[in-house]
């Protein structure tokens, strides 16, 4: 049963980064062309909400995906010796396999890929959305406490 909620909290927490990475990604593109003058009406904002969601989370979800898989396993080892920061090792691990990630891959293509994260701003806005999984995660294979149904020490 732990197995399957671990693989139930992976597929969560990528989901979760993946969205939130197109989302803020849109956000940030969004500013960018308002900072030019341009006028964006809600409708169109919304539609680009929505189109980026459906067009980017994808591509968003295998970056977070190979990042969660190196920096889940890191913090399980850190929170193995220090229980009570479980819930922050994930997030922190969230954040920072998004972070490195993306700064990894304009390392290696000369140019950020992602357009929302080309400014400090926006990077830091992509790790949140790391966070954001890396928060999900840690709730979804917490332990709980069979007989009183609270949360346990271990995770």
């Amino acid at each position: 049963m732990r197995v399957v909620r671990q693989i139930v909290g992976f597929v969560i927490a990528v989901a979760v980064a993946a969205v939130g990475s197109a989302f803020l990604s849109s956000h940030f593109v969004l500013r960018a062309i308002e900072g030019l003058g341009v006028v964006v009406p809600l409708s169109e904002r919304f539609a680009m909400y929505a189109h980026d969601v459906w067009g980017m989370a994808p591509i968003a979800g295998a970056v977070a995906g190979v990042g969660f898989l190196i920096g889940f396993p890191v913090a399980a080892l850190i929170v193995r010796f220090a229980p009570v920061l479980r819930t922050l090792g994930y997030v922190l691990a969230g954040a920072a396999a998004m972070a490195v990630a993306l700064s990894l891959m304009e390392a290696m293509l000369g140019m950020m890929p992602v357009a929302g994260a080309r400014t400090l701003g926006g990077l830091i806005a992509q790790a949140s959305a790391g966070a954001l999984g890396g928060y999900a995660f840690a709730q979804v294979t917490r332990r709980r406490d069979r007989a009183e149904g609270r949360p346990g020490a271990g995770g």
